[in-house]
């Protein structure tokens, strides 16, 4: 996939490698690919935090286009994820920046692709936002918050939690774990929260706080540590 502000393009595999043309959804800053129905074709999820929502600028929403036997599907109509979405906690709100990034990756273990999404300036600190796969795809049924300040999280004051975020199993027991970047914390030398996931999906209980290597609290260095997570 290519994303760009105005379009995300999308190259189906070939025999032979990437298709030279390919499809075209709505554009945005992040994009990640999961099977969020279990139907066998992977669907795409576009992050556009900066995209207004209701007349609510910057107030952020996720595109998810489903896949098919012939590539994004034609017949289904692409969803439109923001925080006035049934069933997604808080409201949008100026620059809240839901959709700063996404990422998936079946954090519940059933199957199913879920969906990571940071919001990056919620209340001026950031968070993200869970939205669980199922047999009809994405909604809003059982979706949960992650906090910066909830109970268990390591603590490190920043303004953009949830600006990077990824689901991957980084300790090999087959369950993804969720990483969540914060560029802004500690003075801007920046941190990344890694959470554990347990049959629920990621706990705060055991998770931990990465801070940038070689820099000190006391240090004026300004790396941005977690702007980006690959």
């Amino acid at each position: 996939m290519t994303v760009n502000s105005k379009t995300t393009q999308v190259l189906l595999g070939t025999s032979t490698g990437f298709s030279a043309t390919g499809k075209t959804m709505t554009g945005g800053e992040s994009a990640t690919v999961g099977d969020f129905d279990k139907d066998g074709y992977g669907d795409v999820a576009v992050g556009r935090g900066w995209a207004d929502v209701a007349g609510v600028t910057a107030a952020g929403r996720v595109g998810v286009a489903y896949g098919s036997s012939s590539g994004l599907s034609t017949t289904r109509s692409t969803w439109s994820i923001s925080q006035s979405s049934a069933g997604l906690p808080g409201t949008p709100e100026e620059y809240d920046h839901f959709g700063s990034d996404v990422s998936a990756g079946d954090v519940t273990g059933d199957g199913y692709a879920d969906l990571l999404v940071g919001v990056s300036s919620e209340n001026n600190r950031g968070g993200a936002t869970v939205l669980k796969g199922s047999a009809t795809g994405l909604n809003g049924s059982g979706a949960w918050w992650l906090s910066p300040d909830a109970a268990g999280m390591p603590h490190a004051y920043g303004t953009d939690f949830g600006n990077s975020v990824r689901v991957r199993d980084t300790n090999g027991d087959g369950r993804p774990d969720t990483a969540i970047g914060d560029c802004s914390a500690n003075g801007w030398r920046g941190a990344v929260w890694s959470l554990p996931s347990n049959a629920t999906g990621p706990v705060t209980t055991g998770s931990k706080i990465i801070s940038a290597p070689g820099t000190s609290a006391g240090s004026d260095l300004s790396t941005e540590f977690g702007f980006l997570l690959g």
